[in-house]
């Protein structure tokens, strides 16, 4: 593995090259990813899945086509290699899947397959192991590492497989880690209990707002029973497609369960209009920008149950996680971090006492990891409590919670 400058990554041309750059958040690095894509006449990736999917395809195999349709002579030979390349990346058994009705991982593996199959000169991509299990992060490096030109990706807090698979590593620096967690303290929490019994849940069920309600695939879980007490963690993992964020979504009252009860206190979330359903349980939803309705990151805070908020509050959790001073920015206009730090602030404003977090920890480096985790702690602290779909093992170590494993 060899260490690099930015200038020098940009002449690297051979096709063995596999260059990781890493960084802070704010450093350069997808600039850095994107610059080499020019260079090379390569293809970027963003770290927004969604915005690589066609939104044409009405399966997954048809997606992955797109790609692979100049590039062989029968339709017999195109069957093939969607296949292989399905195969390299474990997802055969999405091949007849609607692309833009699958799980975060899931939707990631689908956009990679789209990337690859356009058989660029190179490759430059930012975060291609963003929220995957373990089991698939080790595929997508043995895929990337097979590619036949020249590889880079980008990764805030790269795991030791990562670095080993790098011919070249650019590092554009880490703040020394000094980070101090703030004293925060929040309002107490209204002291529920989150309960489930019986559950079964599907990503089909339709939302309660709906006219009607049908069940047209079998529920991805079953029989789950939990409860979770005031001040208590519980922490989810599982497969890609496993049923994370869907139960998340349950849970949270975003759509009916497919059998069984979920109680937030006596209430039952799935049958309460949103103002009511917040002030016992909120999602906290894995892309922020599906959060935002305000023009300033001072109005996020005060959305829904935030505006009962005292400006304490308020200017405490901007203090928490460093945007005192930045009040009028817009929130799409914040880093990646900023922004995921934003929406988990603002769920805390609002003094929920069940938060929901769908992967909070994504695209955060480690000091956005020890803000996040100071936040959790003090929403503990004042008696809430915390479910949370997590492939982090940082948060595991930090929150001592239950875990929950979905097969």
């Amino acid at each position: 593995m060899t260490v690099l400058s930015s200038s020098d990554l940009l002449h690297l041309d051979n096709p063995r090259v596999r260059a990781l750059v890493t960084g802070q958040d704010g450093s350069g690095k997808s600039q850095v990813a994107q610059d080499y894509a020019d260079a090379h006449g390569g293809i970027y990736m963003p770290c927004a899945p969604h915005a690589h999917m066609s939104g044409l395809a009405t399966t997954v195999a048809d997606e992955i086509a797109l790609g692979l349709e100049r590039r062989v002579r029968s339709v017999n030979e195109l069957t093939v290699a969607v296949q292989a390349l399905a195969a390299d990346l474990g997802i055969e058994e999405l091949l007849d899947a609607d692309p833009l009705k699958l799980s975060g991982g899931q939707t990631q593996l689908v956009a990679l397959a789209g990337l690859l199959s356009l058989g660029a000169p190179a490759l430059a991509i930012d975060e291609p192991l963003r929220g995957l299990d373990q089991r698939m992060q080790e595929r997508v490096l043995k895929t990337l590492c097979s590619y036949k030109g020249p590889v880079l990706w980008v990764s805030v807090r790269p795991t030791a497989r990562e670095r080993e698979s790098a011919s070249h590593v650019l590092d554009l620096g880490q703040e020394k880690n000094n980070y101090q967690p703030l004293a925060l303290q929040l309002p107490a929490r209204q002291p529920i209990t989150l309960s489930a019994q019986e559950l079964g849940v599907s990503p089909l069920i339709s939302v309660r707002r709906r006219r009607r309600t049908k069940q047209t695939a079998p529920p991805l879980q079953q029989n789950l029973s939990l409860q979770l007490k005031s001040g208590e963690t519980l922490l989810v993992s599982g497969a890609n497609g496993s049923g994370k964020s869907t139960l998340l979504r349950t849970l949270a009252g975003l759509q009916t369960p497919a059998s069984g009860v979920v109680l937030a206190g006596e209430k039952e979330p799935a049958t309460l209009p949103a103002p009511r359903r917040v002030r016992y349980v909120q999602l906290v939803a894995q892309s922020p920008a599906h959060h935002f309705l305000s023009s300033t990151v001072a109005e996020e805070l005060k959305l829904g149950a935030g505006a009962d908020s005292s400006q304490q509050v308020r200017e405490g959790l901007l203090t928490a996680i460093g945007l005192r001073g930045q009040e009028n920015i817009h929130p799409l206009d914040l880093l990646p971090a900023q922004q995921r730090l934003l929406t988990v602030a603002s769920a805390l404003a609002g003094a929920t006492p069940c938060l929901l977090l769908d992967e909070p920890t994504e695209q955060l480096d480690d000091h956005g990891l020890q803000c996040l985790i100071n936040l959790l702690q003090a929403h503990l602290g004042a008696g809430g409590s915390l479910v949370i779909a997590t492939h982090d093992p940082a948060l595991y170590t930090a929150l001592h919670g239950t875990h929950l494993h979905l097969t």
